[in-house]
């Protein structure tokens, strides 16, 4: 339960810093160039964290491990291109490339979050849904 516990806290307090910032830059700043900059670093670092709480919740369950890793990997590969992407001027295929790996992370934070819902004793047809969803 400590970890679940913490891993929520760290996302509620990430997502805090993040809106205080963003309202500081819109409220202070000039916003030019960076101002946006930051605020689609807020914006993204806010996106990450929601990705990755299905992923810690399966290990808080120590449920489909390869699963859970998986998407918090993904979760973190997504950010980093992300990141690296709006703060170089890299070319227009790395927008792509942001694209792609957010897809992969929202689809396996989707399938983290229905395995994590499964129980046991669900039914043959709430596991027929769940393998034909996923």
């Amino acid at each position: 339960m400590r970890w679940r516990r913490l891993l929520v806290l760290a996302v509620i307090a990430s997502l805090a810093v993040t809106a205080a910032l963003a309202i500081g830059i819109l409220l202070l700043g000039d916003f030019g160039e960076t101002e946006g900059r930051v605020l689609a670093t807020t914006f993204a670092i806010s996106v990450a964290s929601l990705l990755a709480l299905p992923g810690a919740q399966l290990i808080d369950q120590e449920r489909a491990l390869p699963l859970a890793w998986l998407t918090l990997a993904l979760a973190a590969v997504a950010f980093v291109l992300f990141e690296h992407t709006i703060w170089s001027d890299d070319d227009s295929t790395a927008w792509k490339r942001v694209g792609i790996a957010v897809v992969f992370a929202v689809a396996t934070t989707q399938i983290a979050a229905l395995t994590s819902r499964l129980r046991a004793d669900d039914r043959p047809a709430v596991r027929g849904v769940y393998y034909a969803t996923v």
